[in-house]
């Protein structure tokens, strides 16, 4: 297995989402982490889609809790990570016949980029006073490694990995 990436924080995590998103070109769309920026609603002028977490669970790895070896050789111990995200698509009135193709999209660019994958799935589509527009709530499961350091009770990083 090859490591993707390397994270100390889930936040992080979070960002490398959203920075994947964007570097995918989901055609006309906003990638973001929050919205509405700043709390304050204002109606939409194209789509948008914002990246979260909903879940996280943790639980041991099939071989107690070594997780595999790091860049440079070195075991790591840790445990298993299951983590999903959750995808809100906002778009505005007139463009709700477009929510579906925007999953899609969303679709194609993670089981492309994104290392174990599990599935992907969407709620049902709403109108939004906030915006003035539709939202779509999209979500994914995946799974990490949360790795420990020196220290027992200190956990250094959150691996992806993908088959090779």
């Amino acid at each position: 297995m090859a490591m993707i990436a390397a994270f100390h924080k889930l936040y992080q995590l979070k960002a490398q989402v959203r920075d994947l998103l964007a570097a995918g070109g989901i055609p006309d769309a906003d990638i973001l982490c929050e919205f509405p920026a700043g709390g304050r609603s204002y109606p939409l002028r194209r789509p948008c889609i914002c990246v979260g977490l909903r879940a996280v669970t943790l639980s041991e790895g099939a071989m107690g809790s070594f997780v595999g070896l790091g860049e440079n050789g070195e075991q790591l111990f840790g445990r298993k990570m299951a983590v999903e995200l959750r995808f809100d698509i906002y778009l505005p009135k007139s463009w709700e016949k477009d929510c579906h193709y925007y999953f899609c999209a969303l679709c194609d660019l993670m089981t492309e980029k994104l290392p174990d994958l599990g599935k992907m799935w969407c709620g049902e589509m709403c109108a939004t006073a906030q915006n003035d527009g539709f939202t779509l709530p999209c979500y994914a499961a995946l799974t990490a490694f949360v790795c420990r350091g020196e220290e027992e009770e200190d956990l250094t990083q959150i691996i992806l990995r993908r088959n090779d």
